[in-house]
């Protein structure tokens, strides 16, 4: 009998393995026998021999290089035939990333000039899919192993200092393509100085 082959492969997520895209080697599939194989340059494998039934083909999905995600299930059960050849794809697509800031912008002008602190513990979101990043201690963020489509990116207001203004837009929309990444994407915020009160306290 035959056994089951396929090709994981690089897609703008419609499915098909179209013109320039690419299989992906060195991806491990594994029977439920424990056997396993690895992908060649075409991102091609088989199995020469396997029994007549049922089996469980699997695609080991936590040991794929950090650009791609499997857009599909890692376990395929199939029956085979006698003298039969099936063909399994896993199919990969390469995600993106999006680096960011959120920085203070004192003198109001809307750009980010040198010398403008960036703003640490703000979190960011990305919707759809609630994804969500802290900015470090300089105001960067960085989304990972973003899929290709629309996005939303904002700020919850509520880790922000009080009595503040955006001098930059709000919120962003973002296309993000096949293995696209997009930098420079800021936030900037103009913190009212707080009003000084002379007198005697109040009471």
């Amino acid at each position: 009998p035959g056994g089951p082959r396929a090709e994981p492969r690089l897609l703008n997520r419609n499915g098909r393995q179209d013109a320039g895209e690419e299989g992906v080697r060195d991806i491990t599939i594994r029977l439920e026998d424990g056997s396993s194989v690895k992908t060649d340059e075409k991102g091609a494998y088989q199995f020469p021999r396997v029994g007549t039934g049922g089996h469980q083909v699997t695609l080991e999905g936590k040991r794929i290089p950090a650009e791609y995600s499997l857009i599909g299930p890692e376990t395929v059960k199939v029956e085979i035939a006698m003298r039969e050849t099936l063909q399994i794809r896993f199919p990969l697509i390469r995600t993106g990333r999006i680096l960011g800031w959120v920085a203070e912008d004192p003198n109001q002008n809307g750009k980010r000039e040198p010398g403008e602190k960036g703003i640490p513990d703000v979190l960011v979101l990305l919707e759809p899919g609630d994804l969500n990043t802290y900015t470090d201690e300089e105001g960067r963020f960085v989304f990972e192993n973003i899929l290709p489509g629309e996005y939303t990116m904002k700020i919850d207001s509520a880790t922000l200092p009080d009595e503040i203004v955006f001098t930059s837009p709000s919120e962003w929309k973002l296309q993000v393509g096949v293995g696209d990444e997009q930098q420079d994407r800021g936030f900037l915020i103009h913190i009212k100085p707080r009003p000084i009160r002379i007198g005697p306290p109040s009471r």
